[in-house]
């Protein structure tokens, strides 16, 4: 009877596979109790740095909303209070807002500086409804029932509104006429009509360079045989313009 051959493994090779397993072991072990402690630290900075107070610098209607919004959260930990979360979250809730600031002051106040929207115009949609368009040349929100606002009136598609914006432009860096002169602006098939106070309207082709064309008129109702009256002014045909006195007919 013969024995069968066995396999015998070498102790130090044995001994150093059980090394390398407990140190495997041992980094597993420490990386766990590291990452607990990271969590526990942090969860424990978190509730920490709770904002119990703040400061709002804004406009009354917009400082309104952002106290109503701080004062209704349930949770004011940092997690919860991060500037750019909220700010993101403000800026879509609060259309009136142009713009928002948010500084966090350790360990548990806020500074806010907030700046409202400029409303520049209404815009006239296809449903006839009334929306502030801002400085910027965005709609913003549709007009409450009980606003009144003494802005000029655009009666144009959505699609021409930044042409609209270019052409408020351009007449702000003029002063023929300002903005609270201007009553409304229409869009015929192939032109603007501007139609301003005491009878004045210009009539201008739609693409054309608004600030090359308003430039133009600007220069030649700054002339002194223009300069002291109210003029409608007929652009649309390059090669000829026509200027009549305002609410008359008769072409000069």
């Amino acid at each position: 009877m013969t024995r069968g051959n066995q396999h015998r493994i070498d102790p130090a090779k044995k001994q150093a596979e059980q090394s390398m397993l407990l140190a495997r072991i041992g980094r597993i072990v420490m990386a766990v109790l590291l990452l607990a402690g990271f969590s526990g630290g942090a969860w424990w900075l978190n509730r920490t740095l709770v904002v119990s107070e703040w400061t709002v610098t804004a406009p009354e209607p917009i400082k309104q909303a952002i106290e109503s919004r701080l004062q209704a959260m349930q949770v004011r930990d940092f997690l919860h209070t991060r500037p750019g979360a909220l700010r993101e979250q403000w800026l879509g809730e609060i259309p009136d807002m142009d713009d928002v600031q948010i500084v966090r002051q350790l360990p548990h106040a806020m500074r806010i500086t907030a700046v409202a929207r400029t409303p520049a115009a209404l815009w006239q949609d296809e449903q006839n409804r009334l929306h502030l368009f801002d400085s910027n040349g965005h709609v913003y929100r549709m007009l409450a029932k009980d606003e009144s606002p003494d802005l000029p009136l655009l009666r144009v598609r959505e699609e021409q509104l930044p042409a609209m914006h270019r052409l408020l432009q351009a007449l702000l860096a003029q002063q023929v006429h300002t903005l609270s002169e201007l009553s409304e602006i229409h869009a015929g098939s192939n032109d603007w009509k501007l139609y301003f106070s005491r009878g004045a309207a210009w009539l201008l082709p739609q693409h054309a360079d608004e600030k090359i064309t308003i430039d133009a008129m600007v220069s030649l109702l700054s002339q002194p045989r223009w300069r002291q009256g109210q003029w409608s002014v007929d652009t649309r045909i390059e090669s000829r313009w026509f200027i009549r006195p305002a609410g008359h007919g008769g072409i000069i």
